[in-house]
């Protein structure tokens, strides 16, 4: 990781920013780079102080040389534009990196953050196409069609193939 200009990288006194969209998340990760002293791990709202005074939170981001948030698909339009000024106030100097399917469940609130005008203007988008946990071609092709519509009466079919329906 490389804080543009200055050439720290992390092993170099450079902080990184690691914010969760659960506690649980956030929890287990403290758990798995324990020792990890130049990495920061927190939930998205303690991270960016979302339910404080925006005032309070305009500064959050000088410290980091690199942000990344996971699961962006939980964050809501409001919340999302906040984060994207708070990268502005830091002139844009972390690297931020956002993460996220806009195939999962949303979270909390009625707007998603590619709705936002910040999100076409100032995210570069990049979709990754390789699957890295299925291995079975024949349910990877199951997945991908249940990802982004209700299923084919034929791939409906192959799923309940072989189950028994049985009544209470």
């Amino acid at each position: 990781v490389v804080r543009a200009g200055s050439g720290r990288g992390c092993g170099e006194g450079g902080r990184v920013l690691l914010p969760w969209p659960t506690g649980q998340r956030a929890s287990r990760m403290k758990e798995a780079l324990r020792g990890s002293p130049e990495v920061e791990i927190a939930t998205c709202h303690a991270a960016f102080k979302l339910s404080e005074p925006e005032h309070e939170s305009l500064p959050l981001m000088t410290m980091y040389e690199f942000v990344v948030v996971d699961e962006v698909s939980l964050l809501d339009c409001p919340q999302f534009e906040r984060l994207v000024r708070l990268w502005n106030v830091a002139d844009r100097v972390p690297a931020l990196v956002l993460l996220g399917d806009k195939f999962q469940l949303p979270g909390v609130g009625e707007t998603r953050p590619w709705e936002s005008r910040a999100w076409e203007r100032g995210c570069q988008r990049l979709t990754l196409h390789k699957v890295w946990r299925c291995k079975d071609p024949r349910f990877q092709t199951i997945l991908d069609e249940l990802r982004t519509a209700m299923p084919s009466k034929a791939t409906l079919g192959r799923i309940c193939r072989g189950q028994n329906a049985r009544s209470p």
